[in-house]
């Protein structure tokens, strides 16, 4: 297997372009089957189309991560400061994986999580929130993340069950 190299983005016409074939991609992998197709492809278009990537990594409270096998978008990540959050962490200095994507074949690589771990690492707390069958919670367990209380039904745009994963 090719080495993963993680970069920050840009919102660039290659990065947006990237961001909405990979979120397009990953969503399917993980929620096809789980959920009715039409309401699949209403998070896809939600979350992943040019307006909505290009605020989000304008933002400046946001940080974007991709990663690459060569030359090939493979995943990608953002940090963000903003936004819902854990009750059990809603007074401290926190941040936040907003987004979360790896394509299934490059899943089990721990790069991504370790890099976003890593930038997390001067703020107190750090969160996600995962659907709960998830075998993603696993990878970030193994980084020190421990489950947390459920996310209110809907809150991720999909009729799943979600969990916080927090790290403190």
């Amino acid at each position: 297997m090719e080495k993963l190299v993680t970069k920050f983005v840009v919102a660039a016409e290659n990065t947006i372009a990237d961001l909405c074939r990979l979120g397009r991609a990953v969503s399917m992998e993980q929620y096809a089957g789980l959920v009715r197709p039409e309401v699949l492809e209403q998070y896809i278009a939600a979350r992943y189309h040019e307006k909505a990537l290009t605020d989000s990594i304008n933002n400046f409270s946001n940080q974007w991560l991709m990663t690459y096998a060569g030359e090939e978008a493979v995943g990608f990540a953002c940090l963000g400061t903003k936004g819902k959050k854990p009750a059990a962490i809603q007074d401290v200095r926190s941040i936040g994986i907003t987004h979360y994507g790896m394509l299934q074949a490059f899943s089990k690589e721990p790069q991504l999580p370790q890099k976003l771990v890593e930038l997390g690492g001067r703020y107190a707390a750090m969160w996600l929130a995962v659907y709960a069958e998830s075998p993603l919670a696993g990878h970030f367990e193994k980084l020190g993340f421990r489950k947390g209380e459920a996310v209110q039904q809907g809150q991720e745009g999909l009729p799943l069950p979600f969990v916080y994963l927090l790290k403190a």
